[in-house]
């Protein structure tokens, strides 16, 4: 999902790019089959606890990178390893999931296999 539609503007969508004052950013990449990989930021060097993002796909999206892991020396304070969306509209999306954000790290969300 991350080159798939590179050269196709439905291959791309911002979940926040205008949060200047949190330092958090997010965006969205799609396969053509609708699949989508969430790209979350938190720039800050303070925590965001439960901080809300947008998603366009209901259920639950696996975290398969988190630059907060042990792995990476990190504190491992990202939460569980998935992320369950709500029917809660957010970011001129359908569903929203409200994730721990540590400080200055990325996480990678793959939403579940379905169409959107």
């Amino acid at each position: 999902a991350l080159y798939a539609q590179d050269d196709r503007p439905e291959g791309f969508r911002w979940i926040q790019a205008d949060s200047a004052s949190s330092n958090v950013y997010g965006f969205l990449r799609f396969e053509p089959n609708g699949r989508a990989i969430a790209c979350l930021a938190n720039l800050a060097n303070r925590p965001w606890p439960r901080y809300r993002f947008g998603l366009p796909i209901a259920g639950t999206w696996q975290r398969i990178l988190d630059t907060d892991a042990a792995a990476f020396g990190g504190g491992d304070r990202s939460g569980p390893s998935v992320v369950t969306t709500e029917h809660v509209a957010w970011d001129s999306m359908p569903e929203s999931a409200a994730v721990d954000l540590p400080p200055l790290t990325v996480q990678w969300l793959l939403s579940p296999d379905t169409e959107r």
